[in-house]
């Protein structure tokens, strides 16, 4: 358990509960400067109580008498996390704020941690470096520490980094299976790692609609954004620019040959091409180009 010096100076507030608020006792150890301890306690008081979950008492007073009565404290000047949930307990509160400030390499350390009076146990911590050459410094570092100790508790971090992991191995697993399925996963996009011969733009929308690549039914052809944005993944999915040595479809229509069937690809050199169409439309390259699909990912 780790032990604490704990003062000549020693700061404490009591925190009473109302509608569900918790009571929360707040004390800072002795620092090397008892301007800021003395500071650095009143505004931990304020900013805790401007947090909305609590309402700030002072009982200093009192609860150092209470301390002075601890053999350890008497012999030693420290006290350690039970003896600290014990002496909570007797006034009452719910939680003991234990905040201290240290030199380190020429600038301020602040550490502050809450504990649970019925555990003993550190729910939440919170740390902050700051030259502290003013009192904007000062009051700002208190604010960020009070932020993050009323914040998400040490088991809710514990439970988001748990739950990120997950996501992290179901991702990762996600992969694989596209893989071995025949498609690449690229953000929130599925993309077909076959890429088909050369066929018209009917052919292509008739096997976008009767694909079943990986189980999934709802395939389609790229958008031309999203085929532009393909192209210059292409290696990172196929590892090579071999399949990519001609146009490939996509389903965005050309507004130039608006009356004719014709769509825009996207070239072997990344370049867009019109295909499809006929007479009337001098743009067009072609009436064949090839086929990947896409499918969006929630």
């Amino acid at each position: 358990m780790k032990r604490l010096n704990i003062l000549l100076f020693f700061v404490l507030f009591y925190v009473g509960i109302t509608f569900g608020q918790q009571k929360v006792a707040v004390y800072v150890t002795k620092g090397q400067d008892a301007g800021i301890d003395k500071v650095l306690g009143d505004q931990l008081v304020a900013a805790f109580a401007k947090s909305g979950k609590y309402i700030a008492i002072e009982r200093t007073s009192s609860f150092l008498a209470e301390l002075n009565k601890e053999q350890g404290y008497q012999r030693t000047g420290a006290v350690d996390d039970n003896d600290i949930s014990r002496l909570g307990k007797q006034f009452g509160v719910q939680l003991v704020c234990v905040a201290e400030v240290n030199d380190v390499f020429g600038e301020k350390y602040v550490s502050a941690r809450l504990i649970d009076v019925e555990s003993a146990q550190v729910v939440n911590t919170a740390s902050e470096g700051s030259a502290m050459k003013s009192m904007d410094d000062l009051l700002k570092v208190t604010q960020d520490i009070t932020t993050e100790l009323t914040g998400k508790t040490a088991k809710d971090k514990a439970d988001d980094e748990a739950a990120k992991a997950k996501a992290e191995t179901e991702k990762e697993a996600e992969k694989a299976k596209a893989k071995e399925a025949g498609y690449y996963i690229m953000d929130n996009l599925a993309v077909s790692t076959g890429i088909t011969g050369e066929v018209d733009f009917d052919t292509a929308q008739s096997m976008a609609k009767t694909s079943a690549i990986g189980g999934y039914k709802d395939w389609q052809l790229p958008e031309i954004g999203e085929l532009a944005l393909i192209y210059t993944k292409r290696k990172e999915i196929w590892r090579t620019d071999d399949n990519w040595n001609s146009a490939v479809w996509s389903n965005t229509k050309d507004i130039n040959c608006n009356s004719m069937d014709t769509h825009k690809c996207i070239r072997w050199d990344g370049n867009i091409s019109i295909r499809g169409g006929g007479n009337g439309c001098r743009f067009t390259e072609g009436y064949f180009a090839k086929v990947l699909l896409v499918r969006d990912i929630e």
